[in-house]
């Protein structure tokens, strides 16, 4: 499985139960949107499967079976949705 966006609640919630069942979880976020490092550390010791964290959605994707990502600007965060979505779609 593939996340792309934000590493928000959704994105450790799923990689969770993604490495909790053996599987392979790739998130992608740029720079200063990524999973901490406690929720990194956390989810790779959930289980027996594996957990890659990248910064480009292209190799997260490739061979994915399931590619998912959620809204990119939250409730509470409409000030700062033109910067997250440049951010979110590589700076274009």
């Amino acid at each position: 499985m593939a996340w792309v966006g934000d590493g928000n609640n959704v994105a450790r919630s799923l990689a969770l139960a993604v490495v909790r069942l053996g599987g392979r979880m790739r998130v992608a976020s740029p720079s200063g949107f990524t999973l901490d490092e406690a929720a990194i550390d956390r989810i790779r010791a959930a289980g027996p499967g594996d957990l890659e964290v990248l910064d480009r959605p292209e190799p997260a994707v490739a061979g994915a079976d399931v590619v998912a990502t959620d809204v990119w600007t939250s409730m509470g965060q409409e000030a700062e949705a033109a910067a997250r979505r440049r951010a979110l779609r590589g700076g274009r």
